[in-house]
């Protein structure tokens, strides 16, 4: 596509969707979403994304690196880029209790083997919110069973693991969060494994903002 022409695209549905509250559709907000916060994928590019999709076919771009993104997952409420060999972009419009949208847009980068999430939320017209408005970010004792709390050896722990590093994953009623630097500890991994809960710690949406399911 033209880049003029999407830039014009996007500036019209940008208007529309600010002007239309109702009417927000998921799309409209990835075309409008600032370079800033999508620096590899012009607009051009994420149009190319929904013409593709539109076509049946898996959505290609190639990035501003010269590497190649994909968009991996697309519904109503949700959508996936793999934005480069290393990196994703999650996004999910939520519905707020009393009316209106907030964008959810979590990245998620993997280094050496180790996946980590940043999360932040936003307005149909990109402007930022506060992460803690809408969810209170667990710490590393909440990754660990409640019987190893005050043991001596999960104060070892959380002396050696004090760079915390989690994956972020959204599912269509909340988002779950792993803990993944645990896998720093190196050789003594697999003697604390049974210090951390089994399963992601779960979040629902309840219209205001993230919750703990426990």
């Amino acid at each position: 596509m033209n880049k003029i022409t999407a830039f014009i695209i996007a500036l019209t549905i940008g208007m529309s969707v600010m002007a239309q509250g109702t009417n927000v559709t998921l799309d409209r907000i990835l075309l409008v979403m600032p370079d800033s916060l999508m620096p590899l994928l012009s607009v051009s590019d994420r149009q190319d994304f929904l013409d593709y999709r539109e076509s049946g076919m898996e959505g290609r771009a190639v990035n501003r690196l010269g590497g190649e993104s994909t968009m991996t997952y697309s519904s109503d409420r949700r959508l996936t880029i793999s934005t480069s060999g290393s990196g994703q972009m999650h996004m999910s419009l939520l519905e707020r209790r009393g009316g209106g949208h907030l964008v959810c847009v979590v990245n998620t980068v993997t280094a050496g083997g180790f996946r980590d999430s940043r999360i932040g939320f936003y307005d149909v017209g990109w402007n930022h919110f506060p992460v803690q408005s809408f969810i209170k970010l667990p710490v590393f004792d909440d990754f660990l069973k409640k019987e190893y709390l005050k043991s001596d050896s999960a104060a070892m722990l959380r002396r050696q693991t004090v760079l915390e590093m989690y994956e972020i994953t959204l599912t269509d009623d909340g988002l779950e969060i792993a803990l993944t630097s645990q896998d720093y500890l190196g050789e003594d991994a697999p003697k604390f494994a049974h210090f951390f809960k089994e399963t992601p710690l779960r979040y629902r949406w309840n219209g205001k903002r993230f919750t703990l399911v426990k």
